[in-house]
């Protein structure tokens, strides 16, 4: 498995994942905490939206845009929601 990830935003990052399954990408979003300075902070959520190629799209630009729609449905569900295109 490898891991790319580029931030779109100050708050927006995509993370790009090979051979990942969709229930590790949820189940990592549960245990998810993010360190400051060797701290954890745990007022921090994380809200993701995923998306699978090709099961959600044929090319990147529909991957990505089920992936951005699944995260605006998970921000609409309120702090630390993960929804799944489709």
């Amino acid at each position: 498995m490898f891991v790319i990830v580029h931030a779109l935003s100050l708050i927006q990052f995509l993370f790009l994942c090979k051979f990942c399954l969709k229930s590790n990408i949820c189940e990592y979003a549960k245990q998810f905490h993010l360190q400051l300075d060797g701290q954890t902070r745990e007022t921090v959520t994380l809200s993701l939206g995923v998306a699978v190629f090709p099961e959600n799209g044929s090319d990147s630009a529909a991957v990505l845009r089920a992936a951005d729609d699944a995260l605006y449905r998970a921000k609409r569900l309120g702090r630390g929601q993960v929804v799944v295109a489709g």
